[in-house]
């Protein structure tokens, strides 16, 4: 879903970004390539990111707006119930 959208939103001026979270880089890679990813993926092996933002739980997806602020917050996987409805609101707010 995250690559779907990416490629309708991204002609739009949306940016996706991955983190990943504490995974080795061939871990990493592998999750990218078997799902065919081709929106930028960040290494955030310090934990730099995740601490600025308060991660919790992994998978979490934040949404921020073209000033960079946070105008949503979503936890869990992407197919959890009711995630697509909030994820494309959060994308409808924050490209707004």
């Amino acid at each position: 879903m995250l690559q779907r959208d990416w490629t309708t939103y991204r002609g739009r001026g949306v940016v996706f970004l991955g983190v990943d979270y504490h995974d080795l880089n061939s871990d990493a890679r592998r999750f990218v390539s078997a799902h065919a990813l081709t929106f930028p993926m960040l290494e955030d092996g310090s934990g730099s990111v995740t601490s600025r933002y308060g991660i919790s739980q992994v998978p979490e997806t934040y949404v921020l707006n073209r000033q960079g602020r946070v105008v949503a917050h979503l936890r869990g996987p992407i197919t959890d119930p009711g995630f697509a409805t909030d994820f494309q609101n959060a994308i409808a707010k924050a490209a707004a």
